[in-house]
């Protein structure tokens, strides 16, 4: 079905990466998309040699993946939870999807360069993404954005602890667009506060 979705053939991935928590995942995973016995089934190397589970390792496959697919070719990322119960799967290409796949949301991994990063940026900009870093006992930290002047530039800045309107931003639902300013932080670094 995966492989019908990104209009390929059933062996049309250049590139795999099956999630590799223990052994029995990526054979079960490698029977069921009918690769090779022999057919290389990570370009991150494997979980068992990058660290233990829960320390984020398919994002960091998908980088390589994303690093793989620069020469060419299209790949796939595959994780599961759980008891196997739950299967997360992500295709990748060099080129623009066809057929069923191509209504979905594409993105250009030859690389347009980044926007300019201008951590001397103060005043209005939009956050692109962010979290919140918690403590122990489970109180905001502090948190952090990643943020879009109106000239197209990228500011990373801090959202205070002691400034809970912004934070709860950050924990809302739609965080992406949520505008702001920038400003200078106790420590002059960029600090952002929702408006």
């Amino acid at each position: 079905m995966l492989t019908a979705a990104a209009g390929l053939a059933r062996d049309g991935f250049d590139a795999v990466e099956l999630y590799s928590c223990f052994p029995c995942v990526p054979k079960m995973a490698r029977r069921v998309l009918d690769l090779a016995e022999n057919a290389p089934l990570s370009v991150a190397g494997g979980l068992t040699f990058f660290g233990a589970p829960l320390n984020n390792y398919m994002t960091h496959a998908a980088v390589a993946m994303v690093e793989r697919l620069r020469g060419g070719g299209i790949g796939l990322l595959y994780g599961q939870g759980e008891y196997v119960t739950k299967h997360h799967a992500l295709v990748l290409g060099s080129a623009p999807a066809t057929g069923p796949i191509a209504d979905t949301i594409r993105c250009d991994i030859a690389a347009a360069p980044p926007p300019p990063l201008d951590q001397d940026h103060r005043g209005p900009a939009t956050v692109e993404t962010g979290t919140i870093l918690y403590d122990r006992e489970e109180a905001p930290r502090h948190g952090a954005v990643l943020l879009r002047t109106a000239e197209g530039r990228r500011v990373a800045a801090r959202v205070e602890a002691t400034d809970p309107s912004s934070l709860a931003v950050l924990a809302g639902e739609e965080i992406v667009g949520a505008r702001g300013i920038v400003g200078p932080g106790p420590d002059g670094m960029p600090c952002w506060r929702a408006i």
